[in-house]
């Protein structure tokens, strides 16, 4: 059993088995978990629950209308219908407010499902889910703000992250160090031709960030090349592969034959855990 499965059982006993007289074999009843340990992107503070997505029916495959379930004991997802939900979901797609939403399902008459994300949850996402040593480099190599990596990776990642992290600043440090030291070693106050520098600057260990030092030019691309890592997997798939040991496809999505979110069955007749 995957650890969300273990805690979705968990609350649907301890919160909401009063629902289960009311529950029928013959369906399927998808939910969305949320907990704070779950977070990849989106952050829901500290609120824990399921939330009813869609009841299936096993054997034909359609939707049941949502409204039916209002009363049953879930909290239901909330839904748009109309063209006014195209309209929505075309302005929501870029607006700043919903930074911290994934972004929506449609679903269409023959039941069918298609995720639309937001493009900050994408670029977030990719963030997260690729974080890997190279990944930490290149964005320490091209100056940007790591302060945003830290800020979304998953708790399972942040020490792993500040490690690589302060083991690349603390090697560019030392190369930096180095190199100050050697060009400051060497004697400008005499008159010596590029020449007679170049013959110096070969005989020490950088002397492509010695002749960048003497030109005045940038030479931290050249200390960034020096200290990239050899690549590895990224370290949030082991994490991730953990995470959804024992799911399980089953009923509709089978039916469908179509790609699906990782799903996770609770230890009572079909209900699926939507994660």
């Amino acid at each position: 059993m995957s650890e969300q499965s273990g805690r979705g059982t968990q609350m649907l006993h301890s919160r909401y088995a009063h629902t289960f007289a009311n529950l029928h074999r013959d369906r399927t009843y998808l939910f969305e978990i949320i907990y704070p340990q779950n977070k990849i992107v989106v952050n829901y503070g500290d609120r824990e629950d399921l939330i009813l997505l869609a009841v299936i029916d096993n054997l034909a495959g359609q939707d049941y209308p949502l409204d039916d379930y209002i009363g049953l004991g879930f909290p239901v997802v909330k839904r748009f219908t109309g063209l006014s939900a195209l309209d929505k979901l075309k302005s929501d797609a870029d607006n700043p407010a919903n930074d911290n939403s994934e972004g929506y399902v449609v679903r269409f008459r023959s039941g069918l499902r298609i995720k639309v994300k937001f493009a900050e949850y994408v670029r977030l996402h990719r963030i997260v889910t690729g974080v890997s040593n190279i990944a930490i480099w290149e964005y320490l190599s091209q100056g940007r703000d790591f302060a945003e990596v830290l800020d979304r990776v998953p708790d399972e990642l942040y020490d792993w992250v500040r490690q690589v992290q302060g083991d690349l600043l603390t090697r560019y440090a030392a190369i930096e160090a180095e190199a100050k030291a050697t060009f400051a070693g060497f004697d400008f106050t005499v008159d010596h031709s590029r020449k007679d520098v170049a013959l110096y600057f070969q005989t020490q260990r950088y002397p492509a960030i010695l002749f960048k030092m003497l030109d005045g030019g940038d030479y931290s691309p050249i200390i960034w090349k020096h200290i990239r890592p050899t690549f590895s997997k990224s370290y949030w798939k082991e994490v991730e592969q953990r995470r959804i040991i024992g799911s399980l496809f089953t009923g509709w999505q089978q039916t469908y034959r179509t790609p699906t979110p990782k799903h996770h069955r609770l230890r009572h007749p079909k209900l699926i855990l939507n994660t």
